[in-house]
């Protein structure tokens, strides 16, 4: 799967740098949706942090980090900066789903660069699952990036997905630890598939759609062919479209399209916290 989505992205970046001379700043907007991900799936994550640093592959429950910024590089050398309201993401479990970050319009052109800040590292053993291991430094002042050429064209709408390729784990010799996560991205027009959870804004039962407001972003979710579990289900949804009220804390399983829009297969209604 590493080497096909190396194709992808190497045709996607060649298609970039021909078109780039055809497009420039200014000339228009157009729609981007990141995602987190993580395509070395769950058991390779992990073995690589317990390898470095000298954790017993059973006892990781989580390795968590507050993603907090995302930029993107024009040709020009300015920068857009998009709006991300920050989101805890658990790198060990990413594989095979993706995490929304934020859609936003931005200004069409080329691109160069996609900058992705993190802060707050929590690394928490099966052990003590009361404890949060803290004492984590992050390297390169928990500022990531990688060379992404790319265009995008006025009026289109284009994924960006952010991949945890690695991740280094090392444990210092004062109890510590150092975190060293390598990053990749991926843009494309293809089904995403996501895994989010957000607060019910609204709800179109004609046009089978809602809008849940995950993280800084208000998202149109496809309910059509959306299988709804209530609290309790297991195996068999219960739920239907009535029980999808504003307000309410719904996890949307599906992929995310070419408009930002998530496509759910299964809707789940969450328990309402007790006060």
């Amino acid at each position: 799967m590493f080497e096909k989505r190396l194709g992808t992205m190497r045709f996607g970046l060649l298609f970039g740098l021909l078109l780039s001379l055809a497009v420039c700043s200014g000339c228009g907007t157009a729609k981007v949706t990141v995602l987190m991900a993580s395509s070395d799936g769950t058991k390779a994550l992990v073995e690589q942090v317990a390898a470095k640093a000298k954790v017993d592959v059973a006892d990781i429950q989580s390795l968590t980090v507050s993603v907090s910024g995302v930029v993107l590089d024009q040709l020009d050398g300015s920068q857009v900066a998009l709006l991300v309201t920050p989101q805890d993401v658990d790198l060990i479990n990413l594989a095979g789903v993706s995490g929304l970050l934020t859609t936003a319009e931005v200004p069409a052109g080329s691109y160069t660069k996609i900058r992705l800040s993190i802060d707050n590292p929590r690394l928490v053993l099966v052990s003590d699952p009361a404890t949060e291991l803290t004492d984590i430094h992050l390297t390169a002042n928990a500022r990531m990036f990688v060379d992404a050429p790319f265009v995008i064209l006025p009026n289109t709408n284009t994924n960006i997905v952010l991949d945890f390729g690695g991740i280094h784990l090392v444990e210092q010799g004062n109890g510590g630890y150092t975190l060293t996560p390598q990053l990749r991205a991926e843009v494309s027009v293809q089904l995403v598939p996501v895994s989010n959870q957000g607060t019910v804004v609204s709800v179109d039962s004609l046009a089978g759609t809602m809008v849940l407001a995950i993280g800084g972003s208000n998202v149109t979710v496809n309910i059509a062919d959306a299988a709804i579990y209530l609290p309790g289900d297991t195996d068999t949804p219960t739920g239907g479209v009535g029980d999808l009220v504003v307000g309410a804390q719904v996890s949307a399983e599906g992929s995310v399209n070419a408009d930002g829009i998530i496509v759910a297969t299964a809707l789940t209604v969450l328990p309402t916290p007790t006060a």
